[in-house]
């Protein structure tokens, strides 16, 4: 099994991707066959070590929009490998970015009911939700002094969106409609790309 993405394009979408990279890591450990897994990121070519190895079978998997029309989706499906592409984003159709999978997994049931009625012919669409993974140590602290700060008075918002509240499809939507309601008390930001950049955003 690979599992890849892209490095960088402006963001740490090794910190962005790390609930996503878990959850499939944890998975496919817990299957009964245990298969081998190979993860990273980066752009892949047909001659990277990583991919001339697999073989009939096997399963490649590139998460997000980023590089997605970097590897080489027809070449590995003609060699028999299970090709998948692990959708990131909020959509309200099937959003293939510019991969080339056999199969399309979506993380969100909203996403998942706007694309099956379009689901183009020979793709097949699964469910795969994102899974529980333990925080680090320093996660668990910042976790705990926000419950602690909970109980305090209350001066900050009362909901807070990590991620950009205007992106096309349902965020937006959805996020108008709760501003409705929670006005000021409703608050997001999408400068924290970091564990410690989380810390230090929480701290403040």
């Amino acid at each position: 099994v690979i599992i890849w993405a892209a490095r960088g394009g402006g963001f740490d979408l090794s910190f962005m991707y790390k609930p996503v990279v878990d959850s499939l890591v944890g998975g496919f450990k817990a299957a009964r066959s245990q298969p081998l897994i190979v993860q990273g990121y980066g752009v892949l070519y047909m001659e990277s070590p990583e991919l001339v190895t697999l073989r009939d079978g096997d399963i490649f998997v590139w998460i997000g929009p980023i590089g997605s029309d970097k590897p080489p989706w027809h070449a590995l499906s003609t060699q028999g490998v299970r090709t998948v592409y692990f959708q990131t984003e909020p959509a309200d159709g099937c959003l293939l970015a510019r991969s080339a999978p056999r199969e399309l997994w979506e993380f969100s049931w909203h996403n998942f009911d706007a694309c099956a009625p379009r689901l183009p012919a020979g793709l097949t669409l699964r469910y795969v939700p994102l899974g529980f993974t333990a925080p680090s140590e320093s996660e668990g602290r910042a976790v705990a002094a926000a419950d602690a700060a909970a109980l305090g008075p209350q001066t900050e918002a009362d909901l807070l969106f990590f991620g950009f509240p205007f992106y096309k499809s349902g965020r937006k939507r959805c996020y108008a409609r709760l501003q409705r309601v929670l006005g000021g008390r409703l608050n997001a930001t999408w400068s924290v790309w970091s564990e410690a950049a989380f810390e230090a955003f929480w701290a403040g």
